[in-house]
């Protein structure tokens, strides 16, 4: 489950997108149960992955396509 939101977080089309989504998704709920709370930091992390692809659905360094007809 992790290496899928990692891929859609990061984005499909290059090969960093993922690699970084990994390490952002794998520091996240570290960060967040010490900051806010152990018990909701992978709520959080969740909340803010579907928030982060409402504004950017091709993901954290996905390209858009344009096709031309």
């Amino acid at each position: 489950m992790g290496a899928l939101l990692a891929c859609v977080f990061g984005g499909f089309q290059t090969f960093y997108g993922p690699v970084i989504g990994a390490y952002i998704i794998g520091m996240m709920p570290n960060f967040l149960s010490y900051y806010v709370s152990s018990v909701w930091s992978h709520q959080i992390m969740y909340g803010f992955i579907l928030l982060f692809l409402l504004v950017r659905p091709n993901g954290l360094i996905g390209k858009k396509y344009i096709k031309k007809v």
